[in-house]
């Protein structure tokens, strides 16, 4: 009887100690692995929106430049306007005696410009005929004044004049040129009388006809 009644005693303590081991958390098995956090899920890709397709803009053609027509007369092609000019009121490097020329183009050093009338440019031209177009009579030209005949926009000839030293110059080069083979001495003094005779009906042209300064000191001046 004792020894069932002590079997029964220690039954019943076993259980009490089981009772009092603390419980695992709730939802937590014993030894369980901590969980991985969840990762994000990735958004979609989303495709670009189509580009718009520009059409091009079209690309002006530059306008081409007049077609010269030849002539047997200086400048030797037809010309239809013409402007006179003053210019190398200053002096400095790279000084150009013509107000324009095929090979160096535009004088830099020009100071103004005066639209002329076709009768007064044909003038010119005739003034430049009297001395077979270039005559130099000193070693110093600086022309300071010129007349250029255009081709719609492109120059086709000009005629310069120096009033201080007296030199006409001409581009292009006049044709047919003196011969100076056979009769230089009768040539020569042939076109020093035209000059005589030409060179003060160019500073009337300039001067009265133009109504520009001739002096180089009031050039430029009001």
């Amino acid at each position: 009887m004792a020894l069932l009644t002590a079997t029964v005693l220690l039954g019943c303590k076993a259980d009490d100690d089981a009772r009092t081991e603390p419980l695992p958390p709730s939802g937590q098995q014993p030894d369980a692995q901590p969980q991985p956090p969840p990762q994000p899920v990735p958004e979609p890709e989303l495709e670009p929106p189509p580009e718009l397709e520009l059409e091009p803009e079209p690309e002006l053609e530059p306008e081409p430049a007049p077609e010269l027509v030849p002539t047997d007369a200086w400048p030797f092609v037809q010309w239809d306007h013409a402007k006179a000019y003053v210019f190398n009121l200053e002096l400095g490097p790279g000084l150009s005696l013509y107000a324009y020329t095929a090979s160096k183009g535009w004088n830099p050093r020009i100071h103004s410009e005066l639209e002329i009338t076709r009768a007064q440019a044909s003038r010119a031209v005739d003034l430049a005929e009297m001395t077979l177009g270039e005559m130099l009579v000193s070693k110093c030209p600086m022309p300071r004044h010129a007349v250029v005949l255009f081709s719609g926009d492109t120059p086709v000839g000009s005629i310069n004049v120096c009033f201080e030293c007296g030199d006409i110059l001409v581009w292009p080069r006049w044709r047919p040129e003196a011969d100076w083979s056979e009769k230089k001495d009768a040539m020569r003094a042939k076109l020093t009388k035209a000059y005589a005779r030409a060179f003060p009906k160019w500073e009337r042209f300039f001067g009265t006809t133009l109504g520009l300064e001739l002096d180089r000191e009031k050039l430029g001046k009001d």
